[in-house]
């Protein structure tokens, strides 16, 4: 699908069309310059981004380094910086001094593994840049302990997998992520970790293992793109949690199309999510069919607020919606035209961008709106609110 709907769009040949997922760290350096001002266009209410448009991001503030922009940042800043451009800028220049450890002799592995430069297992790259292959390992370590007056308690928790990623023909770009661990000690303390506690293996099979995965495909060209696969979302104007997609929700299979013009940025996902677990013969567990469908649109006004309105609607118990397939749809009037069997959402946000340092945010979510009973006690209208203050020198 996503092949056949490229062939029809225009575009220009761009490599780094993969993503850079949400907990990487350079979202919270982005989120800092675009706090002071340092950066424009940026946007943190639709995460992930791609690869390429994190790049840019980075770039603009290394050429802006290099002029009297230098002196409005930190020293730590400036080292964040740098070490961003030889992740991201260098790495789409070719320049990028990294080391790979299949290339490395066996006896300076483990030299190598403690150097200061960006590790793969193996990296490849067509000579014009716009084909490439990254593999990196991923491990991790972890020691958790509870210390209070009525007891004292400890997990250690380890993970071994790996991920690689890429883009072919400056085009599509592709990633897959997978780890395996396990848990030792308190299990009751390793089920307070919400990633855990949502695990399959460890929490409903009762295992001492557990795995997590994801993978997906895009196809990107210069004023957009498409997508479809299982990975990590955040949707949402807020700095500690999002609105809509928070950071407590599962990764979860969804096909997404994204659209930017100047200041101007919208996004369509249509997913599919795991319903209430029941039992059927056997004790064999069922899922019934869940779905959510959510669009945004979001623009910067005169460089001074920037407003966003979006619209979502969970549904289940049946097939796909074509309805909620048409990315420009509304969905209310769509529900409505189903037999008002499904639970929509509207709402709006907005924040400031003319005050460097400090930014004002607020997000109003109105759930399951009827306007005819708009104003009445109806318990139907349902409203959530969150605002904020985010300050840079905080």
């Amino acid at each position: 699908m996503i092949v056949a709907l490229f062939l029809f769009l225009p575009h220009v040949t761009l490599a780094q069309a993969e993503h850079v997922e949400v907990t990487h760290p350079v979202y919270e350096f982005l989120n800092r310059m675009q706090l002071r001002g340092l950066t424009t266009g940026y946007s943190r209410a639709m995460l992930p981004l791609e690869r390429k448009a994190v790049t840019a991001f980075i770039r603009s503030l290394s050429d802006a380094d290099e002029s009297a922009t230098a002196a409005e940042l930190t020293g730590a800043e400036s080292t964040l910086l740098a070490r961003f451009e030889e992740e991201f800028v260098a790495e789409a220049d070719g320049m990028q001094q990294a080391t790979v450890l299949f290339d490395t002799p066996v006896a300076d592995v483990v030299s190598a593994s403690l150097d200061d430069r960006e590790k793969y297992l193996y990296r490849w790259r067509s000579e014009d840049g716009s084909s490439t292959f990254h593999m990196e390992l991923l491990a991790s370590l972890e020691y958790r302990a509870l210390m209070d007056d009525d007891r004292k308690t400890n997990v250690t928790l380890g993970q071994l997998g790996g991920r690689f990623r890429g883009t072919l023909g400056g085009v599509f770009g592709y990633g897959l992520m997978a780890t395996n661990g396990t848990a030792k000690g308190d299990r009751a303390l390793a089920m307070s970790d919400h990633q855990l506690r949502r695990n399959f293996n460890f929490a409903d099979l009762d295992k001492d293992f557990f795995d997590f995965s994801e993978a997906y495909v895009t196809a990107s060209w210069d004023w957009g793109a498409v997508a479809l696969g299982r990975e990590k979302r955040l949707i949402g104007s807020g700095y500690g949690n999002k609105f809509l997609i928070s950071t407590n929700a599962q990764p979860f299979d969804a096909v997404q199309f994204t659209a930017h013009a100047g200041d101007v940025r919208f996004l369509f996902l249509h997913g599919f999510l795991l319903s209430e677990k029941e039992f059927v013969d056997n004790y064999r567990p069922y899922y019934d069919s869940k779905y959510l469908a959510i669009h945004r649109l979001e623009a910067d006004l005169f460089d001074a607020l920037r407003f966003g309105v979006f619209e979502s609607v969970i549904y289940s118990q049946r097939e796909i919606d074509f309805g909620y397939l048409n990315p420009v749809n509304f969905y209310k009037s769509a529900e409505h035209a189903g037999g008002d069997r499904d639970n929509p959402m509207l709402g709006f946000d907005l924040a400031t961008l003319f005050v460097p340092g400090s930014q004002l945010y607020g997000s109003w979510l109105i759930d399951d709106v009827d306007f005819a009973r708009w104003g009445d006690d109806w318990w139907g209208n349902k409203f959530i609110w969150q605002g904020g203050v985010a300050n840079a020198s905080l």
